[in-house]
This record gives C-alpha cells, structure tokens and sequence, in this order.
C-alpha cells in the first residue's frame, strides 16, 4: 500500500497533477495512516497477552506518538525517515494473564511497531524510523513518560529545543485532555524556552558541521541538503528566528518551513524580499531532491551533474513553475542567494 500510493504522488508531481505543497501533504498523511495502523496492530498483539495498562485509580495509561522532522512538518519526501519519539503517561501495570510496568509495556509495542515497518519483507519495506531525537538519544530510553520528558527539556541542549519546533501529535490513545497535556509539554519547549545570548553562534555552529561534515561537495557534486546555501540553511535560519521571537510573534509558532518564513517575512522579523527569496529558492532546491529521489530511488541529496538526467529534473521544474535552462546555473544561483541571506543573520 504505501508503495503503491508513493508511486501515484511521485508520478503526479513528476506531471504536474499535483503541486510541491500537495504532494507533501499527501506524503505524510500517508505516513500518518501507516504508523497508526502499525500501532494499533502492535497493541492488539501486545495486548494479547498482557491486556492493558492501569494506573492507580484503575485508570487506562495513555500514549502519545510525536513526529519531528519532515513528518512533523507536513513536508514528507520520497524516501524520508519517520523521526518519532513517544511519551507515555506515568506509572501503571497491565491487567493481563502476565503483569508488566507501563514503560516496560509501551516499549514492548514500540519495539513491534518498529519491526513492523522497517522490517524487509518480499515487497521491501515501509520506513526507516528514527528515535535519537528522544531524550539522550540512542543512551536513552525508547518510551518516556510525560514528567520525565518535561523535566529532561529544563536542562536539554539548545539543539534539541530546535528538533522540536517540527514536533507535531500523529497518533497513540487516550482523550483529548491527555493529547492536550502532551501538545501542551511541546510547546513550552520551545517556545517557554529562554534561548541563550548565543544562540545564533551555536545554531551556526552546528550546521557549519553538517556542512563540513556531511556535504561531499566537490565541482561537479552539490549536496542539496547539507552544502553551502542548502536546504539547511534556509531550515537553520527559520529555525533560530522561530525559537527568538516565537514567544512575541505566536504566528511563527508553525511547523512548517514555508509557513515559518512567510510569516518572518510578514512581521518584518527578516526582510519581506529575502522572506521571498528563500519561499522560492527552498521549493526549488525541495523539487530537486525529490526528483533525485525519484530518479535513483533512494534517499540521496547528492546533485551529481555529469550523471544526473537533467531532462528529468527540469521538467518536473518546468510543470511545478520553475522554468530552468541550465541546472548548474540555477543551483549556483539559488544557493549563493540563500546563504548570502543566511550570512546576514549569522
């Protein structure tokens, strides 16, 4: 099923029968349906033989799946991970024919439900899934409950404050006055948070790294992602906007890049032209990647100019709006654009 469904989003943008923003969407609602189907069939089997988790007052414990990264920011792409942390809400045991904690059980269904998607099987597999965003990443534990999460995020990095601008609820059980809490638990993380005085230097520092570390970039090898004027930059410079002004300006309290950037823009937070340039040059570096992702069918950002089928690439950028001549020249000129505006703030 979701390969089936990628293919008709993929082939639709590729067309033009869908839009940048409708294909997106459509990727992640996608991913949505899948995970919660996938968590719904780990509890039925988990629950088999433990039944279900009870607290003090003979109450039902509640869970909470959170998307971060491209999931929680409606921006899915061809090949994505799922980046997910879960939460549950505190102290309990299960009433089945064996008796286990809460944690040990909502780990128990996690460890399924991670299975369950990223397990190859004769059609390949869903999604890959990663949980280092959770508290003390891979050290850490794979469930937390709700006290620990808030009280880990009082101390937490200044990095791990941005990752969760992205956090978005998609799924678990429970009632609304629990998602409420949870939803509630994410924003004060954020945007309750007191940024430090150098908070630019190390958002600046962090993804100097990723490009130095990670970009590749040679002549004839751009890295849309993580090279100089990427898409990480634009993300990075959103990012550190949102998380100084988030709390005076509520509008940038989005989760979406282009949302985020619209609204720096409108309030004057960045200059409107430059909120513009980067609206347009990020879905133009986006429609690369995904057309690279479509191409080689794998998760790369790697633009190789002497291999790449440039025809396939400027005609998915020819039917979204973007009418190019030469793919080297307009890469070169979006990314100097970006990071001379990225430069401006850092």
């Amino acid at each position: 099923f979701k390969h089936t469904i990628t293919f008709l989003i993929g082939s639709a943008e590729m067309e033009g029968l869908v839009s940048y923003e409708q294909a997106r969407i459509g990727l992640t609602v996608l991913a949505e349906i899948i995970v919660r189907s996938a968590f719904e069939l780990s509890q039925k089997s988990v629950s088999s033989r433990y039944g279900v988790v009870i607290d003090s007052d003979g109450e039902a414990c509640n869970f909470a799946i959170v998307g971060l990264g491209k999931l929680g920011g409606e921006e899915m792409t061809y090949h994505s991970d799922l980046d997910l942390i879960f939460i549950h809400s505190g102290d309990g045991a299960t009433n089945g024919s064996s008796v286990i904690s809460s944690q040990e059980y909502w780990i128990k269904i996690i460890q399924r439900l991670i299975s369950s998607l990223s397990t190859i099987t004769r059609t390949g597999f869903a999604y890959k899934l990663d949980t280092r965003l959770r508290p003390s990443g891979n050290a850490g534990v794979l469930v937390s409950s709700l006290d620990t999460y808030i009280n880990y995020h009082d101390s937490s990095e200044t990095w791990e404050h941005q990752a969760l601008i992205k956090a978005r609820l998609i799924g678990g059980s429970g009632g609304g006055e629990w998602f409420g809490q949870v939803k509630d638990t994410l924003h004060r993380a954020v945007y309750e948070w007191d940024p430090p005085s150098d908070l630019n230097a190390r958002i600046n520092h962090l993804r100097q790294r990723k490009e130095n570390e990670l970009s590749l970039e040679t002549k004839d090898h751009r890295n849309i992602k993580e090279g100089r004027g990427g898409l990480l930059d634009v993300e990075y410079l959103a990012q550190a906007m949102q998380l100084k002004h988030g709390r005076s300006f509520p509008q940038l309290q989005n989760t979406k890049t282009i949302e985020a950037l619209r609204e720096l823009g409108r309030n004057s937070i960045i200059k409107k032209q430059e909120s513009k340039v980067l609206q347009k040059n990020y879905i133009f570096l986006r429609l690369i990647e995904n057309g690279l992702r479509l191409i080689y069918d794998d998760s790369t950002n790697l633009l190789d100019f002497k291999k790449v089928k440039q025809n396939t690439i400027l005609n998915l950028l020819k039917y979204q709006g973007y009418f190019v001549n030469n793919l080297r020249d307009a890469v070169d000129s979006a990314t100097i654009e970006i990071r001379e505006i990225y430069l401006n703030y850092f």
